[in-house]
């Protein structure tokens, strides 16, 4: 049985609130990373994967796959926090203080998620403090990709060629742009209503007037916060049945009510419909440009990161 087998039957025991054994992940230099901070940074994804009724071989292969793609995100996140050390970077007491209530809640109750620290030899502050780092590190990250993006130069072959290879993305059905503040909900009931009380807290934030997108940005657990709550384009297929019929009951501009699902609480505001169709190339210049400089910083950030790897002394102890 390899590592991130052994660390997926942990995170099962952890999720069922029963012992869970630790271990060192890997190393960055002297400093470790425990098994139960990939099962943390990997909670979200592995709850709902526990819950999707696949088969054990198939559960175990998604599971490992998490795990790993956790544990890069963590040793990245290390070699990061280095680079922005000394660096005047202030991360609010507000914004770590919903991350751990996030982590929190992938457990059973308080008590679980004591133990489970105390287990590792961690306390509230200890990880409290790991995640400073790590918002410290993502927000370095952020802006070392906005200076990438800055220093790209997009030509006009550049465009055509996306416009060329993605034929996908200009031929189209019936698509919806929409915004999203996603409020992550624990299964037990406290948990729960604790969420659905800051997610209508926020609706009536913005109902009052705040803007979505920055009440999104500081507020939603949702993966696409950075970016104001922009989902983008999205089609039917796409979307869980309970987003998709409160999007087709909206009209641009409109915002939504709550909206619950197994996984927590959703404010969703539309910001434009489009019939099924094609997008010629003079239309989609202006979409395509910034994809393309996205792309190519992204490629830029990956090789900066690929640097510092090589230059750190990195052990993994799980295959």
């Amino acid at each position: 049985m390899t590592g991130t087998v052994v660390l997926l039957v942990s995170v099962l025991g952890a999720l069922n609130g029963t012992m869970m054994v630790d271990g060192v992940a890997a190393a960055v230099g002297r400093e470790p990373i425990l098994q139960s901070e990939v099962l943390e940074e990997a909670g979200a994804e592995l709850q709902s994967l526990r819950d999707s009724g696949l088969a054990q071989a198939e559960l175990e292969r998604q599971a490992n796959t998490m795990l790993r793609k956790a544990l890069d995100r963590l040793i990245e996140y290390k070699l990061v926090y280095r680079e922005a050390e000394g660096r005047k970077i202030e991360i609010p007491e507000k914004q770590i203080e919903r991350r751990i209530a996030a982590i929190r809640r992938q457990y059973p109750s308080q008590e679980a998620f004591l133990k489970i620290l105390a287990d590792s030899g961690r306390t509230v502050e200890t990880l409290r403090n790991e995640v400073r780092k790590q918002m410290t590190a993502l927000l370095f990250a952020r802006a070392k990709r906005r200076q990438f993006e800055q220093e790209i130069v997009v030509t006009e072959d550049d465009i055509r060629r996306y416009y060329e290879e993605h034929p996908e993305q200009f031929h189209h059905g019936p698509r919806l742009k929409a915004r999203r503040i996603f409020i992550a909900a624990g299964r037990d009931p406290k948990s729960r209503q604790e969420a659905r009380e800051r997610a209508e807290a926020l609706l009536e934030r913005i109902r009052d007037g705040a803007e979505f997108a920055e009440v999104a940005q500081e507020e939603s657990d949702g993966p696409e916060a950075a970016e104001g709550g922009l989902m983008g384009w999205v089609q039917d297929d796409t979307l869980v049945p309970a987003l998709r019929d409160a999007l087709h009951a909206l009209e641009p501009g409109q915002l939504s009510g709550l909206i619950e699902t197994e996984f927590g609480f959703h404010i969703l505001k539309l910001e434009e419909k489009q019939d099924a169709g094609e997008v010629s190339f003079e239309q989609a210049r202006t979409e395509i440009e910034p994809l393309v400089r996205q792309e190519k910083a992204d490629e830029r950030y990956r090789r900066w990161v690929d640097t510092l790897r090589q230059r750190a002394d990195i052990r993994v102890f799980v295959q």
